[in-house]
This record gives C-alpha cells, sequence and structure tokens, in this order.
C-alpha cells in the first residue's frame, strides 16, 4: 500500500502511476517490477489534469484541431508536414482560441443556434475548413461552427452548402406560416404571408393572398 502525498488517501501500489522517462516496450517488465512510483495517485493526477483542461479549455481545443487536421492534410498531401499550419498556415493556438470562445458565446454562425443548447456543448463546437480542396489558410479558409453543421456540410464546397442552407431557411419560413395558419400550404393559399406583429389573424386560412 502507498499514501498519496496530495490527498493522504491509501492505496494499492498500481493506484499510481509509474514514474519512468521513456515507454520502452522491451522494459516494460522490468519497469513494472522495480520502478518508482508517483506520489499523487491515479485519482488525483486526473482530477488535476481535468481542471487544468477546463482552465485553458480554448487552447486545449485549438491544440487537438490543429493536431488532428495537421495529420489529416498531410496525409492527403494538401500540405507538406503537419507543422506548416503553424509556421505557414497562421493557425495560432491564442488566436484560434480567441476566435472559437467568441463563437461559443455567440452562437454556430450557420445555424445561429446557442451551443449552451446543445447535448454536448463545448464538444459541439469544430474547426471547419470552407473548401477541403484549397490551402487552409487559418481565417479565410477556416470557421467554427457546430458538429451537425460540419457534418451537413461534409467535403462539400461553401458555394454548395450556402445553398443548401437558403433551401433550410426556406423551409424553416414556411414551418412558421403553417404554425400561424395550417391551411397556407394548399394550393388556394399558397402566396400566404406572415402578417404583421398586431395584426389579426385569419380564420380558417381564409386571408388576403
Amino acid at each position: 500500500m502507498k499514501i498519496c502525498t496530495r490527498c493522504g488517501g491509501e492505496y494499492p501500489e498500481h493506484w499510481f502511476r509509474i514514474s519512468r522517462s521513456h515507454s520502452d516496450k522491451s522494459r516494460e517488465r522490468f519497469y513494472r517490477r522495480f520502478a518508482t512510483r508517483a506520489p499523487v495517485c491515479k485519482g488525483c493526477e486526473r482530477t488535476a489534469k481535468d481542471a487544468n483542461k477546463r482552465k485553458h479549455r480554448a487552447a486545449f481545443k485549438a491544440r487537438t484541431a490543429i493536431n488532428r487536421h495537421g495529420k489529416n492534410l498531410a496525409d492527403k498531401g494538401i500540405i507538406g508536414n503537419p507543422k506548416e499550419l503553424e509556421t505557414l498556415y497562421g493557425w495560432d493556438v491564442r488566436i484560434m482560441a480567441h476566435e472559437l470562445e467568441h463563437t461559443y458565446s455567440n452562437g454556430c454562425p450557420i445555424c445561429h443556434d446557442s451551443f449552451a443548447s446543445m447535448v454536448n456543448g463545448y464538444r459541439d463546437l469544430t474547426l471547419d475548413i470552407k473548401d477541403p480542396k484549397q490551402k487552409p489558410w487559418y481565417g479565410s479558409n477556416t470557421q467554427w461552427i457546430c458538429l451537425s453543421c460540419n457534418v451537413s456540410k461534409s467535403n462539400r464546397t461553401m458555394e454548395e452548402f450556402g445553398e443548401d442552407q437558403h433551401w433550410w431557411r426556406a423551409w424553416e419560413e414556411n414551418q412558421k406560416r403553417m404554425s400561424i395558419n395550417p391551411y397556407c400550404a394548399l394550393p388556394l393559399f399558397h402566396n400566404y404571408d406572415l402578417p404583421a406583429k398586431g395584426d389579426q389573424l385569419p380564420l380558417m386560412g381564409f386571408g388576403t393572398a
């Protein structure tokens, strides 16, 4: 048994991380048997890491986006190596963290939904490359949007996705019209417009066309 220097709890030795400078798999058995253990238990270590992640969650998410996109773009041959995102294409962690915090506070720029209302909250915020066929210049070819919009856009260009969003807005407008007057979808009332605020609603769908 071993006592944690942070919480004072007494736990089995395997509840403490093995202290070693490298992860040579050929020496794994040796280290498991003879290596010293960390003074802080796994529970306290995990809590400290999670707290640090929450404190710097924007920078952490920005760094994760750089690593993920860098590997993906390099594998596709769009960039030479992952480090080019930072050294050439302007992917700066501080700038990215600032912009993603702004987007999180103001909602998705595509669907305008609030991230606070989304199921996963902060995890629903993703970095999209507007045109995946072009160079990934940060700011001009990137934007922070919600996960649903990112999945919906997929590998389409912004022009193709923009047209799709136009019809989504048309559909939403039609839902508003139908909520006010279910008969507006009928041919006779196809051109029925939403009434202005304060106007009397027509009865049974019979109003001005």
